[in-house]
């Protein structure tokens, strides 16, 4: 039997000259305008960039019941939309929704996002990832992450982001 050579893989070089002391400009991609928003972050090299970490992460892969809110902690629910409708406070349209699980209710506001009517119906199981803050006694989200539950992988909520 043959003895089969496992394909090489191609070797990747850098630019002639390019450096991790190099500014980023010299990265493909990347223009003057994009370069000078990043050095507003304090990234003008490239080891700048290797270097930068963010300064907080979220972590939405630890789901909680609407029982266990907790105000102004980040929190992840499951929960089955009840009612939807569109509030208008002043000139400015937003999204009401109330959504509970077997352990209560809670009131979720998207401010300034009336299209979310549309894409959002009763019955419906969504994922809800965001801070929780009290409105008249009780605990509400004020324009939450969301996505509809479904068989496949979440993107924003069921993560750490």
């Amino acid at each position: 039997m043959p003895v089969v050579k496992p394909k090489k893989k191609p070797v990747l070089k850098t630019a002639q000259g390019t450096n991790l002391d190099a500014p980023i400009t010299t990265i493909k991609g990347i223009s003057a305008a994009v370069a000078a928003k990043f050095n507003k972050l304090g990234a003008a090299t490239v080891r700048d960039l290797l270097y930068y970490f963010p300064h907080r992460h979220l972590d939405y892969s630890q789901r909680k019941t609407i029982s266990e809110l907790v105000e102004g902690i980040e929190e992840t629910i499951i929960a089955n939309v009840w009612q939807v409708r569109e509030v208008r406070l002043g000139n400015r349209r937003s999204t009401e929704a109330i959504v509970g699980d077997e352990t209560g209710n809670v009131r979720v506001v998207w401010f300034n996002n009336p299209y979310i009517v549309k894409q959002l119906s009763t019955n419906q199981q969504i994922v809800i990832s965001g801070r929780i803050s009290i409105f008249k006694d009780l605990p509400v989200f004020e324009s939450p992450e969301w996505e509809v539950l479904e068989d496949k992988e979440l993107v924003h909520t069921g993560r750490l982001v």
